[in-house]
């Protein structure tokens, strides 16, 4: 995604533009077939946009730590965070205390935080004013392949209420990971694993199925 990890920084943001990233990838990389698409944060609300645009190519999505928007979150301060502390300052103030669950190592923190944007204050506030005042929520209702939402139990930006409401408008399952924050890929990776692959292989059979 634009502005994000190494991608170039450039043009706006928002789920239009970044939904723009994901399928110039799969084209440049010419990946046409079906795919299982999962994001994580709003990645998950990325992957509706994706199911809802592109349904010939998705075989299923995921949402992890994800929502459609975020009606009821206090995420007004973020941003007079990050001009008081920094992009490193507000993450590592942020990180231990509302990302990550209670019982989370210290070393899992730190790969959070190692893994975090790292880009200029002003990108980062950017990118964050488009996140959270994105909603998807009427494209996510149009979506009609398989679907899984994986929330955390101490996630405190997604929360898990708002999971559910995510799991209702793709009328699927949530399912809610105990002690477990914003990130359940590096909180419980293997956990996360499995709960991938069952979806994936119960989203292939599906798909075989309507096929036949």
């Amino acid at each position: 995604l634009r502005g994000h990890g190494e991608s170039e920084v450039r043009g706006d943001f928002g789920l239009v533009e970044w939904l723009e990233d994901c399928i110039s990838i799969l084209d440049d990389q010419k990946i046409f077939e079906p795919v299982h698409v999962v994001g994580g944060s709003l990645g998950g609300s990325l992957a509706c946009c994706f199911a809802e645009k592109y349904p010939d190519r998705t075989l299923s999505i995921t949402a992890i730590g994800s929502s459609l928007n975020f009606d009821g979150v206090d995420v007004g301060g973020v941003i007079p965070m990050i001009d008081e502390l920094g992009v490193q300052g507000t993450f590592r103030k942020v990180f231990p205390t509302m990302t990550f669950g209670p019982k989370c190592s210290a070393e899992v923190i730190e790969r959070g935080i190692s893994l975090a944007n790292p880009n200029s204050a002003e990108i980062v506030k950017r990118i964050w004013s488009a996140t959270i005042e994105s909603d998807s929520t009427a494209i996510a209702a149009k979506v009609s392949c398989p679907s899984l939402v994986i929330s955390g139990e101490f996630d405190a930006t997604c929360t898990p209420a708002l999971g559910l409401q995510m799991a209702r408008v793709l009328r699927t399952e949530q399912i809610l990971l105990p002690d477990i924050g914003h990130m359940p890929m590096l909180e419980c990776p293997e956990w996360t694993s499995r709960l991938l692959a069952r979806h994936f292989e119960s989203s292939e059979l599906f798909a075989s199925a309507s096929v036949v």
